[in-house]
């Protein structure tokens, strides 16, 4: 039995309806029956712009819908003459720069970023959901000056790492365990981790980076009680007492892991990725999370992390990680 084909996302249609006589109350018949036959074959209708008979206008119309979708459609008498007007619009240098960010999302990227992409001179800015926690912010600058594109590009990145702080990361090549692996060996530090619920995930990221021997001793996934008794020596006290997803014995573990691996920093999770094992006390989704350094640097935390079982684990691998990279940051 063959796997089912995964379906090819469905492409995405813009419809221009040019007209005065439309914009004085005229009903427009055309860009229904169009986006109607674009459903039919599979092209998805996003937008439709109505248009008067003015060739700027509409050159400009046509330039912006071409930057948006796969499709433009336009009804009209114009169509044949846009094509010079368009083209000397879509001959502008495009530049694109894009950058990590951790610890905010998307929604919350709009609204402290939103208000400097409406400066003039601003670069177009869009976002991309990249691992879960972590977010693609993009720059994109159109002119014909290429200088002048690449001013703009270098001032938006100036005020966005301004704006978001210990939120911004870098470039988008540079990874958050790459991050953290640079840190680490300019410190020349040492790193161990213990894993409950996220099951390797937090060493398969920081092992994914090439020459992370230099600097990552071991992981570890205690995923039993036993294993976390036995392996990291959490007292069976504090497991009853508080239960295995609780912050006293995340942090037990991470202590337990620095000292067994003999590692500077030490990073540890429990909790429950689901889709069952949660109670009222401990839905689905709690992790607890712990860092242990040197200095007798310690921190714990709880989160709620809500979506399906990988989406969980990711999740939390995420958020420790870029505790680590702030601890390391800031140290």
């Amino acid at each position: 039995m063959t796997a089912p084909r995964t379906p090819r996302p469905a492409w995405t249609a813009g419809v221009i309806v040019i007209g005065d006589e439309l914009l004085d109350g005229r009903r427009d018949t055309n860009g229904p029956a169009v986006e109607a036959a674009l459903t039919n074959w599979g092209i998805e209708p996003r937008a439709r712009l109505v248009l008067p008979d003015h060739l700027e206008s509409v050159a400009e119309g046509v330039a912006g819908f071409l930057q948006r979708f796969e499709v433009v459609i336009t009804c009209g008498g114009l169509g044949p003459r846009l094509k010079t007007r368009v083209n000397s619009k879509q001959n502008a240098k495009r530049l694109r720069r894009t950058y990590r960010v951790c610890g905010v999302g998307e929604s919350q990227l709009q609204e402290l970023l939103g208000p400097l992409s409406q400066q003039t001179q601003w670069p177009e800015l869009s976002f991309l959901l990249d691992e879960p926690g972590e977010v693609l912010v993009i720059l994109t600058a159109r002119d014909r000056d290429l200088k002048l594109a690449q001013s703009q590009l270098r001032n938006a990145e100036r005020e966005i790492r301004k704006v978001l702080g210990m939120h911004f990361i870098g470039k988008a090549a540079l990874t958050l365990p790459a991050v953290i692996g640079q840190l680490l060996k300019q410190r020349q530090e040492t790193l161990a981790v213990a894993e409950s619920c996220t099951g390797g995930w937090i060493s398969h990221r920081i092992t994914a980076v090439p020459g992370s021997s230099a600097y990552f001793l071991e992981g570890v996934v205690t995923y039993s009680n036993e294993s976390k008794i036995k392996r990291l020596k959490v007292p069976a006290g504090l497991i009853a007492k508080h239960g295995a997803v609780s912050e006293p014995v995340a942090l037990a573990m991470a202590k337990g892991v620095r000292v067994a691996s003999g590692a500077d920093w030490a990073l540890a999770t429990t909790g429950i990725a689901g889709p069952g094992g949660g109670t009222r006390q401990k839905p689905v989704g709690t992790v607890c999370l712990a860092l242990a350094g040197p200095r007798r640097i310690q921190w714990v935390q709880t989160q709620r992390v809500l979506g399906e079982r990988n989406f969980v684990q990711r999740r939390a691998a995420t958020l420790i990680l870029d505790e680590l990279r702030r601890q390391l940051d800031l140290k």
